[in-house]
């Protein structure tokens, strides 16, 4: 099983998720920054009312992750996604996913404010955390944002700085 890993002294690394409800078009991302050692820095979910379907919500989340870690100055950055698809998408920069497109490009923009940055594909069990986060969100209860680690991941967290 796929752990999360430490990374170099000045890195980041921005772990997003999505949930989708297909049955009415909707869903939420969650994203989590947390420093090279695995500690937490901020996370926010958002909910979204209209969605396409999951891999536009994972790359939503991916882009919402990246807003917060430009938001808060951070300079070499790990972006992670369980979205397989996603990432063969940003690979490709297929253009057949056409409503997908602006996406990628809002991803691509916003990747050039760091000076180093990677995208790339973990297992699902990588990204716990943010699957968690992206619960805590709904249509009446539309984002939140943490500081510190919220209760909810705290031992998840915990965990995953233990495992490494």
């Amino acid at each position: 099983m796929q752990h999360w890993r430490k990374l170099e002294p000045g890195w980041i690394k921005v772990n997003s998720d999505a949930a989708f409800q297909a049955a009415n078009s909707s869903g939420a991302t969650a994203c989590i920054i947390r420093n090279e050692l695995g500690q937490f820095k901020v996370a926010q979910a958002r909910w979204y009312d209209r969605a396409m379907d999951v891999c536009m919500m994972e790359a939503l989340g991916c882009r919402d992750g990246l807003q917060l870690a430009v938001q808060h100055g951070e300079r070499r950055v790990v972006l992670e996604t369980d979205c397989l698809e996603l990432i063969n998408l940003w690979q490709k920069r297929d253009v057949q996913r056409f409503a997908i497109g602006p996406v990628l490009e809002e991803i691509n923009a916003l990747s050039l404010a760091f000076h180093s940055f990677s995208f790339s594909y973990v297992n699902r069990s990588c990204n716990k955390i943010a699957h968690v986060l992206a619960k805590q969100v709904s249509k009446t209860h539309r984002t939140e944002m943490w500081h510190v680690t919220p209760a909810c991941v705290e031992d998840l967290l915990v965990s995953e700085a233990s495992a490494t």
